[in-house]
């Protein structure tokens, strides 16, 4: 039995590394060698065209404190009942947590980088807090993309094989967002019942009904989540806009979602969605613009913006934490 778990474990590794590979053969095939250097100049060139292009460019930069703001918000709402921090320490925790989420499948070390700045007996709670807040976020996206496929999107990009599958599984997608918003408002009274559960009482004792956020707290949690859904999505059009020559604005917000629902599915860790990002968002916004390099860059600066920079400011804060033990 462990031999066969061991093969499978290796299988997967296979895969995944196959999968990678042609996820770069693709991205190359379509971006790198149908363009020369100049056409790269030519696209970057276009964020410093004009003072419009300037001021949105720098618009799109700002954004990411809007949107890592809103996150640290959230974070200090959600924790409020087990520790009180200011909103700069909730901050340098949120970028903490894009830091340690890095490397981890479809982020969930998050809440390793959040947790340091918590007082060691809060860790275990906090953790728990920290699952529940991405919970959240992860609602918004499903629910994004669910209404983007029953709005229409998936008839008029029928010839798109990835959203072709999301078509057919439009009703599943609706049943997981409803799982999701149920174990959102459900998650705060289970996680302290896990103590009771004897291999997970060691770990989960710690765990307070007390600390739980109220259905007040996860409301507020996920409306702050909806603002950030839209933060980024806006970043992403107005990249977007800059860096593609024919884009249709209203193809590009109706399916705009259901990229961020299929990268919320793939099952990546935050180095290989570079790559996967660009793949997605060549194979889902093709209708909105014709232009693959342009949709390559704008994917790619937002991905140095959002996760890149926020991480190097994660591992910096890191390195400056005081872990209190007591």
């Amino acid at each position: 039995m462990k031999k066969a778990r061991i093969h499978l474990s290796v299988l997967s590794k296979v895969a995944k590394a196959l999968f990678l590979l042609f996820v770069l053969f693709y991205i190359y095939e379509k971006v790198f060698q149908e363009n020369t250097l100049l056409s790269w100049f030519g696209h970057l060139s276009n964020l410093t065209s004009s003072t419009q292009s300037i001021g949105l460019f720098l618009l799109s930069l700002g954004l990411l404190f809007v949107n890592w703001s809103l996150e640290a918000r959230k974070w200090q709402i959600s924790i409020r009942s087990l520790a009180m921090i200011n909103f700069r320490s909730a901050l340098k925790a949120v970028f903490a947590g894009v830091s340690t989420s890095i490397i981890t499948p479809n982020r969930v070390g998050e809440f390793l980088g959040k947790i340091v700045f918590l007082k060691y007996g809060t860790r275990t709670a906090g953790a728990g807090l920290s699952f529940v807040n991405s919970t959240a976020q992860l609602f918004i996206t499903f629910l994004a993309g669910a209404i983007a496929l029953s709005s229409g999107c998936d008839s008029m990009v029928a010839s798109s094989g990835l959203l072709s599958y999301l078509q057919m599984m439009e009703g599943l997608v609706w049943i997981l967002t409803i799982l999701l918003a149920v174990l959102y408002f459900f998650m705060p009274s289970l996680l302290p019942l896990l103590k009771n559960i004897k291999l997970l009482k060691r770990y989960t004792e710690d765990i307070q009904q007390a600390q739980m956020p109220s259905f007040n707290v996860l409301l507020h949690v996920l409306v702050l989540s909806g603002f950030r859904y839209a933060v980024f999505s806006l970043q992403y059009i107005i990249l977007l806009s800059l860096l593609t020559s024919d884009l249709n604005l209203e193809m590009a917000i109706r399916s705009l979602p259901l990229m961020y629902l299929a990268l919320a599915i793939a099952p990546t860790i935050s180095f290989g969605e570079l790559g996967m990002r660009e793949y997605l968002a060549l194979n889902v916004l093709f209708l909105a613009s014709s232009d693959e390099l342009g949709i390559f860059l704008a994917s790619s600066i937002l991905w140095i913006v959002n996760i890149a920079f926020p991480a190097l400011l994660g591992a910096f804060f890191l390195q400056s934490a005081k872990i209190v033990e007591e």
